[in-house]
């Protein structure tokens, strides 16, 4: 999660955010997971009602308190994307 605020806010014409915007028109060889990091990164963000994240982690506050709510929420589906340090 720490890594999808930062992400949000670099400059528009950095690569990570053009690829975080875009959604591949391929599909994912056999045996490979359908969900990408984007959607499990969504998902976490659902489960502590959030509902536009990307605008939230413009507040950094705000963000900040999201992160440490998010390390002692116990029904994340990826908890490896946590870290506020």
């Amino acid at each position: 999660m720490r890594w999808a605020g930062h992400i949000v806010r670099i400059s528009p014409k950095q690569t990570a955010l053009k690829i975080l915007n875009e959604t591949p028109s391929n599909k994912r060889p056999k045996g490979r997971s359908k969900r990408r990091w984007k959607t499990w990164v969504n998902d976490d963000f659902a489960i502590l009602k959030v509902k536009d994240w990307r605008s939230f982690a413009g507040r950094r506050a705000e963000w900040k308190k999201l992160l440490r709510k998010a390390q002692t929420h116990e029904g994340l589906l990826h908890s490896y994307h946590i870290s506020i340090f």
